[in-house]
């Protein structure tokens, strides 16, 4: 394993790299999606790295983008800005769909496919970093290391700023049970200020079926409600009132002397004034809808 610079002659394998393992899904298309995004990002970047096996086999790929001015070449970026528009046309010729709308888009801060954490790690400015993307089959941890290294010196040599984070946990999402772990340590600094964090979470089934719910929690004194939702199938009956009301006496038992809630204007922002909530304020969002907040006396 070796960690080396980019060069043309590694397109081909860093194509189906990157279909491998960021496009497996599209099958015997992957490859068709890994170059068309290849090229893009290549269109952006001034430098690159790539660890590899000792059969020559790529199994990590990083390319930058530099801060300096002189550093850029925009030759090359307009080389491979044509080879991705030569790859979509062979592509349509071909009968062949390589992306909705026949574009490539990446899930980084940037657009450009990188990793959020990534760019936190290399540089500050999300542009510094188009692509960060190893095999950790193959990709060893030492090798991941290394090749994240040779990114920090060479961001280094040009003045930016980098940080380190790659030694901090990764965010992962919660189960029921960790989340229920979070209320705990929020009830600990609660506690410590003589209030408590309670969860309310009620539902009504139709034949062994859930068919409406509400999840709500109190701190302190306020109740406010989290999510409060019935099928279609069933709206009309007053179920959502049911549940309403039922914990809305149950945090009135616990102590709670106001309760909250918070809709969209697209949703039913009427039936909370039906059942006794007033509107504490609203604003616009920018998709043209509002989001409304509620408020009742226990």
């Amino acid at each position: 394993m070796g960690i080396r610079d980019f060069t043309g002659g590694d397109f081909e394998a860093a194509s189906k790299f990157l279909g491998a393992t960021r496009h497996a899904e599209h099958g015997e298309r992957s490859y068709w999606h890994g170059s068309l995004e290849l090229c893009a990002i290549l269109a952006r970047s001034d430098h690159g790295f790539v660890a590899a096996a000792a059969d020559g086999t790529l199994t990590g790929l990083l390319l930058l983008a530099s801060p300096r001015e002189e550093d850029h070449n925009p030759d090359l970026r307009k080389h491979w800005l044509s080879q991705r528009t030569v790859l979509l046309a062979v592509c349509r010729t071909l009968g062949i769909d390589p992306a909705p709308g026949g574009e490539v888009t990446g899930s980084g801060t940037d657009g450009s496919g990188c990793d959020p954490r990534i760019v936190a790690q290399l540089g500050k400015d999300a542009r510094l970093v188009t692509l960060w993307q190893t095999n950790p089959v193959t990709c060893g941890e030492r090798e991941q290391q290394e090749l994240l290294e040779r990114g920090f010196a060479w961001l280094s040599e040009r003045g930016v700023e980098t940080t380190d984070v790659r030694d901090e946990e990764p965010i992962l999402p919660s189960t029921d049970k960790e989340s229920a772990l979070v209320g705990n340590i929020l009830n600990e600094h609660g506690n410590a200020h003589g209030v408590e964090f309670v969860s309310y979470d009620y539902h009504i089934q139709k034949d062994g079926e859930l068919v409406a719910g509400i999840v709500a929690w109190a701190l302190g004194s306020d109740l406010h409600v989290d999510m409060l939702a019935v099928k279609k199938s069933e709206r009309g009956r007053g179920l959502g009132g049911r549940l309403l009301s039922h914990v809305e006496e149950q945090a009135r038992r616990d102590g709670c002397t106001t309760a909250s809630v918070d809709t969209f204007s697209f949703q039913a922002p009427d039936y909370y004034p039906a059942h006794g909530y007033q509107e504490v304020f609203r604003y616009p969002l920018t998709d043209g809808t509002e989001r409304i907040y509620f408020s009742k006396q226990l």
